[in-house]
Order: structure tokens, then C-alpha cells, then sequence
């Protein structure tokens, strides 16, 4: 068991969004989300449904053209697949919950798992996945770099 102040884990960046990963297990995954005022998180979708809790601010979610406003003390959910963008319209504080079915399409042993590899095959392996998948697919470790590293790595789509 593990026991945490969500308040004490807010931390806000000046320039991009903050991550914090306070559950990260197979199918479930929970993280805090520390967005400052003007600050957006790009579109992008989640294999998994989708649930944001406000704890604190203002955010607007976008799904699409439609857009829906989320205070402090509401909860919004979000179905899997479906492309969707945050816009913090205060200093906002979000947790959010990630949770996959037990879809044979994605189990969890498809990722990589970088740190089995010896060192000097760890890039072959991790690409060679990554070689393999169709336009609009996605792998999961780009998200694991980034929660578990926020701000140190920047992706660019083209």
C-alpha cells in the first residue's frame, strides 16, 4: 500500500505542462497533471478509457470541434481511441486514471521492456516495434519516457 498527498504533488512548470505518475501498472495507470494558465497538452488519444479528475482550476477539454468545461470538484470521462486536448484556463490540477480492458490487442507485452536488454542492443531494441507499426499506430514507451521523465525529452510529429 502506498499513500500520497496529491496536494503536496502539484508542481507547476513555467513553460510546459507537469507529470507526476502516482500508479503505473499493468491496465491502470494513475498520474497527477499540474498544467499553468495558458498552457495547453497537445491532441492526442490513449489506448485505454479516460478518466480526469479537476482537483483544482479551470480546464476546457476538446474532443474535436466539441468542447466541454472542467472545474475544481467535477470529473469528466473520456472513451478509448478518441483524440482529445487540454487547455488550462487557470492553474489547474488534474488526476488522471488510464485503464485498458483486457484487449488481446494490447496486453502489455508488446512494449518493449528496455531495461531486460544488454546495453548495446537496447536502440535495435526498442525500434525494431516501433519499424513494424501501420500509419496512426502508436508504442507505449513514448508516454513512459515523458511521464517518467517530463520535460527532459521533446517530441515533434511530421
Amino acid at each position: 500500500m502506498r499513500r500520497q498527498n496529491l496536494d503536496e504533488l502539484i508542481e507547476f512548470g513555467n513553460v510546459k505542462y507537469r507529470l507526476k505518475v502516482l500508479i503505473d501498472e499493468p491496465g491502470y495507470h494513475l498520474v497527477i497533471l499540474s498544467i499553468r494558465v495558458g498552457l495547453s497538452i497537445p491532441e492526442h488519444a490513449t489506448a485505454g478509457a479516460v478518466t480526469v479528475y479537476a482537483i483544482r482550476g479551470h480546464i476546457v477539454l476538446y474532443d474535436g470541434p466539441v468542447h466541454y468545461q472542467l472545474h475544481a470538484g467535477e470529473v469528466i470521462s473520456i472513451a478509448a481511441s478518441i483524440p482529445h486536448r487540454f487547455e488550462a484556463h487557470e492553474d489547474s490540477a488534474l488526476l488522471v486514471l488510464v485503464t485498458l480492458k483486457g484487449d488481446a490487442s494490447y496486453d502489455g507485452s508488446e512494449e518493449p521492456q528496455l531495461r531486460e536488454a544488454p546495453h548495446p542492443h537496447r536502440q535495435q531494441f526498442g525500434f525494431r516495434p516501433f519499424d513494424s507499426l501501420a500509419i496512426g499506430d502508436s508504442m507505449g514507451f513514448v508516454k513512459q519516457i515523458d511521464m517518467m521523465h517530463p520535460g527532459r525529452a521533446l517530441w515533434e510529429y511530421t
